[in-house]
């Protein structure tokens, strides 16, 4: 599959599509967007276009999408979750929280 492919099929399961307002269709590369406000969605671009690779096949190329996806996860839930601790003055240790969403702990 080609890059644009590949980023239609992510545009489609991130709200309104805004993925799409960080891709440059003609050149097949990341824009910069700052009237769409939405970084996450410019995240996701330019983790696209440094990840893939066009000679990996259709399921590796999504398998890839998938597994910076779900690190950038982890890494937020435990961002989150450490603002939390914050306010109830516990903490639990990253792992714990990682594997209590599935996840895996950002680090190793």
């Amino acid at each position: 599959m080609c890059i644009n492919e590949l980023v239609k099929k992510v545009a489609k399961g991130y709200s309104d599509g805004l993925v799409l307002s960080y891709w440059d269709f003609q050149k097949e590369t990341c824009k910069e967007n700052h009237k769409a406000g939405d970084s996450l969605a410019g995240f996701i671009a330019k983790e696209l276009k440094d990840t893939f690779d066009p000679d990996a096949s259709d399921s590796q190329q999504i398998d890839e999408a998938k597994r910076f996806l779900l690190s950038a996860a982890s890494q937020l839930e435990s961002t989150a979750q450490a603002l939390e601790n914050e306010l109830s003055g516990g903490s639990r240790p990253v792992e714990e929280r990682a594997s209590m969403t599935g996840l895996q702990s950002p680090i190793r």
